[in-house]
């Protein structure tokens, strides 16, 4: 390795300064200017929902619920807040019920939300030619097999589609002298006059779009889910982030309520282990400790620019300890890289023959590290999928910027460096040794 120039050395601090300075504030910094609003790389991460405050409904079974039953309202459930654009909600069953957990939107619209969740448990879609229940002629379970929003001109209609049996029923009941009564859950929503069945399918207008939206989504959930929910035990509330100290809810089932503390001690510990890692790594190897600093503070900037580059990346808390391992194999290379700078050393070779020899034995190390990282998060995001596929993203991520930063930063920053103090060991923490450096 041998010193640069005194000017290129000056230069390159001078970039390299200014290069990590703006990394820093775009990534973590938000602004206004004028009629920007940027909320800087950091802020335009997603979230998961086990990480940000939101919604939840926990809904009770009637009794005499099958297994079967209880699969297919838990999937249909996730294919109506799909459809809602809800893409990774928290749905399964939990005891004799099922809850759901939906994180907060960007547009933080609690009544939208609150208004799905609150039409889950509306009950069976009927239509009756009168009020007593044996009026009834079209069960949704068992007649309708699709439910569509449409428009023609400025009307909105929902198309309701029968099966072969709720045909015929369909089309020998509606007449122009009947009244079809509309009831879900056993309670009366809406009459109308009837008239002679034209069509296969059957079509309701509405005065505007959110009506249309409202009454279909009900008639899909009416119809489609197979089991009846006690609606006396609902709860719908808000709830907090598992990282907030002001719990929005007192539901004790929530996954975020009275764990707080455990995840803002979770964080706080391994930031401090991040911290002190960097801190030791100075005070034992100096210049090599500040070189890694540096690159590391770098190559984050870079792994959260291309985390939030990727939309279908939510950060969940298992994501966070993902996270950690990356930071983990970065502070891998540059201990490798030191010990065998220092190994060289000891053994009687130069400041500069060692920090070529240490750098160029670091290279198998960190390469099989590396490698073999990728390969297992290549894997896991090809045949995983959901929070493990995200997770193993992730992974890939950072072990692109772990070898960014243990093959490139590292010995970059510690080459400026070199520029300034090439004849002093003791800056790189280097003790004994040869202290003639010949040129």
């Amino acid at each position: 390795m041998k010193p640069r120039k005194r000017k290129m050395t000056l230069f390159l601090t001078i970039l390299m300064s200014v290069v990590i300075g703006l990394a820093l504030i775009l990534t973590f910094i938000p602004m206004h200017i004028g009629t920007l609003n940027y909320l800087s790389f950091a802020g335009n991460l997603q979230y998961a929902n086990d990480l940000k405050g939101g919604m939840y409904a926990q809904y009770q079974f009637k009794n005499g619920t099958s297994a079967e039953d209880i699969e297919k309202t838990v999937s249909e459930i996730r294919s109506v807040l799909s459809e809602k654009g809800y893409y990774s909600p928290f749905v399964a069953q939990v005891g004799n019920g099922v809850r759901i957990e939906i994180g907060n939107t960007t547009t933080h619209d609690y009544k939208g939300t609150d208004k799905l969740l609150d039409a889950i448990d509306v009950g069976l879609f009927e239509l009756r030619t009168g009020t007593e229940e044996s009026k009834k002629f079209i069960d949704g379970r068992e007649h309708i097999t699709d439910v569509k929003l449409g428009s023609s001109g400025s009307q909105t209609y929902v198309q309701i589609s029968f099966n072969e049996e709720g045909l015929v029923k369909y089309k020998e009941t509606m007449n122009s002298s009947v009244t079809v009564y509309v009831y879900m859950g056993g309670n009366l929503q809406t009459s109308f006059a009837g008239s002679s069945a034209v069509y296969d399918d059957m079509y309701l207008t509405f005065a505007n779009y959110a009506e249309a939206e409202d009454f279909a989504m009900k008639v899909k959930l009416g119809s489609f889910i197979p089991v009846d929910f006690n609606t006396e035990e609902t709860r719908i509330n808000t709830m907090s982030s598992p990282y907030s100290t002001a719990s929005l809810t007192a539901d004790v089932n929530s996954g975020a309520y009275g764990k707080s503390n455990v995840f803002v001690g979770m964080t706080i510990v391994m930031s401090f282990l991040v911290v002190l890692a960097m801190a030791l790594a100075i005070v034992r190897y100096r210049a090599i400790g500040v070189a890694n600093l540096l690159s590391m503070a770098l190559s984050t900037c870079v792994a959260i620019f291309l985390m939030q580059a990727l939309p279908w990346i939510e950060l969940s808390i298992s994501s966070l300890f993902v996270m950690l391992l990356g930071f983990v194999i970065m502070f891998y290379g540059a201990y490798a890289y030191a010990s065998n700078v220092q190994s060289e050393f000891h053994e009687g070779k130069t400041l500069t023959a060692s920090l070529e020899s240490g750098y160029k034995k670091s290279l198998l190390p960190n390469t099989f590290v590396l490698v073999a990282g990728l390969v297992v998060a290549v894997l896991f995001a090809f045949f995983g999928s959901g929070a493990i596929r995200t997770g193993a993203i992730i992974s890939l991520i950072f072990m692109l910027a772990s070898a960014f930063n243990n093959l490139c930063l590292l010995p970059w920053f510690v080459g400026i460096y070199y520029g300034y103090n090439n004849n002093k060991p003791a800056y790189y923490g280097l003790k004994g040794g040869n202290k003639n450096e010949i040129q």
